[in-house]
């Protein structure tokens, strides 16, 4: 297993959030092709931001999870 350093995961973490923001802006006016919950880009960025902090309470919460979190 490859370690990185603080910096690499810094730059790495800078990086793809450019990338990220790249896809955003290209695409936020960009309807979906089905109509629903999730219309454009802006509403799934906000249900994965929403379901990422119901994770990280629920870490918070349980420090010992029953299951292990695999990449």
């Amino acid at each position: 297993m490859k370690l990185f350093s603080a910096n690499q995961i810094i730059l790495d973490a800078k990086d793809s959030y450019q990338k990220l923001q790249h896809i955003i802006e290209n695409y936020k006016d960009t309807p979906f092709l089905y109509q629903g919950r999730d219309e454009n880009i802006k509403d799934v960025i906000y249900h994965l931001v929403a379901w990422h902090h119901i994770l990280l309470n629920l870490v918070k919460t349980n420090p010992s999870l029953p299951f292990e979190l695999k990449p």
